[in-house]
């Protein structure tokens, strides 16, 4: 079983290796070669708007239906856009209207740069009008003043559902989109746009990876340049290696996590505590604390003093998470805490005392 494994691996590999030469000039030509040629997709209700640029010149102008296209109206345009670059490279962008954009801008305390994409992902949740599911937004830095201790940022929200109707109106006439923008309604100038996702990290590799990457480069070294005979004892000297180094990876990366995370929180305090938040954006603070076992039936605010009525899976432990933020000098239980047999949750009535910002 494992000679075969072997054999089958060192198959892929001999693969690989070949198309991977093979492409290679052809990447490096396509990176020199570039081109001014660029295909514009326009979807609108049931046509798709095509145009081909060269600079500011429009060498085409066309629309067809969408999703009804006869296969002779798609061989029509692409024949089209074929006589309209010479049959050369052009770049495919996909223009999202501005109407179904959301562009914010976005205050951060300078130190939260170092982790400006877990500082921005930790708030996406409320300002996005879509579901994080169908969430894709592009972050972009103004230079500002470097005297001043923020960073102006521009945030843009689109849904990843019209996203994807740009990918399959692409994918309909034979293309793939190599960009995406945002059009102004004015019809002024697009803006190009670099997605990132609530719910796709794009963080730096982990140590494991770079672990398990450098364990397969010497195990796809050893199927090359070792005999047969040899090839099976260092496949089991770096199975044994990779089972070793496995466990301490994933600790690696669980530590790193947790870093992470609060990097990202005492950012998001240091700004808080910078702006001299007003006791009612401490209270929006305090919605975010709140776990899905949470139910509030009551909440009144008097002075510094806000009172909670509600239900929770665990009273004790909702109120050593809201002691420990920074915002609340004092947090305590007002009469005893109940069990409620219908929810199977304890009852409680919590009196939090705002401290005074500094």
């Amino acid at each position: 079983m494992i000679r075969q494994s072997l054999f089958l691996a060192e198959r892929a590999w001999r693969w690989w290796l070949s198309e991977f030469l093979a492409l290679l000039p052809r990447a490096y030509l396509k990176r020199l070669a570039s081109s001014r040629s660029r295909l514009l997709l326009r979807p609108r209700d049931a046509i798709t708007e095509v145009a081909v640029m060269a600079g500011d010149s429009r060498l085409l102008q066309d629309a067809i239906a969408y999703p009804d296209a006869s296969e002779e109206a798609l061989s029509r345009l692409r024949t089209a856009i074929d006589g309209a670059t010479k049959g050369k490279r052009f770049d495919v962008i996909g223009l999202i209207p501005e109407a179904q954009s959301l562009v914010r801008p976005l205050t951060l305390p300078r130190a939260a740069k170092a982790h400006l994409e877990d500082t921005v992902r930790y708030q996406i949740g409320r300002i996005s009008p879509f579901k994080l599911d169908n969430t894709l937004y592009d972050i972009k830095q103004f230079s500002g003043d470097r005297s001043t201790n923020d960073i102006q940022l521009k945030l843009t929200i689109v849904s990843k559902a019209s996203v994807t109707e740009l990918e399959e109106r692409s994918a309909n006439f034979g293309f793939l989109v190599d960009r995406f923008a945002i059009e102004a309604a004015d019809g002024g100038a697009i803006e190009t746009l670099a997605f990132k996702s609530e719910w796709t990290a794009r963080a730096k590799v982990p140590l494991e990876a770079k672990i398990l990457l450098a364990a397969a480069f010497i195990l796809a070294a050893s199927l090359l340049l070792v005999p047969i005979v040899s090839k099976w004892k260092a496949a089991e000297v770096l199975e044994s290696e990779i089972s070793v180094l496995k466990p301490k990876a994933e600790q690696v990366v669980k530590l790193r996590s947790e870093r992470d995370k609060m990097i990202a929180l005492r950012a998001q305090v240091i700004g808080l505590k910078k702006a001299a938040l007003p006791p009612v954006a401490i209270l929006s603070e305090l919605s975010e604390l709140l776990d899905d076992q949470t139910f509030l039936f009551d909440l009144r605010m008097e002075g510094a003093v806000v009172t909670m009525i509600g239900v929770s899976s665990d009273a004790s432990k909702l109120a050593h998470r809201l002691g420990a933020v920074e915002g609340f000098k004092s947090v305590k239980f007002s009469g005893p805490v109940l069990r409620d047999p219908q929810s199977a949750r304890d009852r409680f009535t919590l009196v939090l005392e705002m401290a005074a910002p500094s």
